[in-house]
């Protein structure tokens, strides 16, 4: 048991750099779009960002899925000591990371998909400018959504960095034996 508040810290901490890290990234990518910069196209950067995000998507699944183990783990262990508040608490912990990554997960795919969708609609000179901006209208709120949903799984990530911190600070060092005098 004394390693699963380590493997939670390690957890914590890739997740939660990891999405700051894309934060930051995401921040300078569109600073090079309009209307600040001419370097690069709104279209283009969401479409290189939104690459970068799926890519990451699929770390933070695997991230999702140690997380679930060692605090399933947990859960088992504290049923079986008979502490029933600690595992129904381990349990529900779990079911926030599933339905936060979950579907952070889904509203990223969508707008990554209604984005593609937008730019190939973008690209033929017979699409209706009506649709377009229904579109685009609907692509907003999505990726509303998808904000929230990414800052939530980072706070959730920073959760487990703190709680596995403090687990790893409180657990019982070992006793060092006094020095044998002859």
């Amino acid at each position: 048991m004394r390693v699963i508040p380590w493997i939670l810290t390690v957890v914590g901490a890739m997740w939660t750099t990891g999405n700051l890290a894309l934060l930051i990234v995401a921040t300078a990518l569109f600073s090079w779009a309009p209307p600040q910069r001419e370097l690069l196209s709104r279209a283009a950067a969401g479409a290189a960002f939104g690459t970068v995000l799926e890519r990451w998507s699929a770390v933070t699944t695997l991230l999702m899925l140690i997380t679930i183990c060692a605090l399933g783990w947990c859960a088992i262990l504290a049923w079986r000591r008979e502490w029933r508040g600690r595992a129904i608490a381990l349990a529900a912990a779990i079911t926030l990371v599933v339905i936060v990554h979950s579907t952070c997960q889904q509203t990223i795919s969508t707008v990554n998909h209604m984005g593609a969708g937008i730019r190939d609609l973008r690209a033929n000179p017979d699409t209706d400018p009506k649709v377009l901006a229904s579109l685009e209208q609907r692509f907003a709120k999505f990726h509303s959504a998808s904000e929230i949903w990414y800052g939530l799984e980072t706070v959730l990530g920073l959760g487990l960095l703190i709680a596995g911190s403090i687990a790893v600070l409180r657990q019982p060092r070992p006793a060092v034996p006094a020095p044998v005098k002859n």
